[in-house]
């Protein structure tokens, strides 16, 4: 009450609420949880800024554990792209992008 959804936090408890939901297996309502998270990141930041690429990659990943390969990949790669763009190659964030990527098999997986 009294904080706007267009609240970084509010974006970012629904996205922890995604994560925990795909920890348990529950995909779909982790995809659902962490679409809306994008939404609201999408709405509250400029393009290009780590926190979207941040969520981007989640969904992606989480869209492959729910068989939704093109759209998961799609998402991974634009995710990875913009956390390499806003934090650099080296940051632990970009890192873990691309390890998801490798983990999806994608061949030379290098974001930026």
């Amino acid at each position: 009450k009294g904080i706007p959804d267009t609240h970084p936090g509010v974006a970012m408890a629904i996205q922890m609420r995604g994560l925990a939901l795909a920890g348990k297996g529950d995909h779909s309502a982790a995809v659902r949880a962490l679409r809306e998270s994008l939404a609201l990141r999408r709405i509250s930041f400029p393009a290009g800024h780590w926190a979207i690429g941040s969520s981007e990659s989640l969904l992606g990943e989480e869209l492959l554990a729910a068989s939704a390969r093109t759209e998961g990949l799609q998402l991974l790669r634009a995710g990875c792209g913009t956390l390499a763009k806003a934090l650099g190659p080296d940051h632990p964030m970009t890192k873990k992008a691309v390890a998801r990527l490798v983990a999806a098999g994608v061949a030379g997986s290098a974001c930026g």
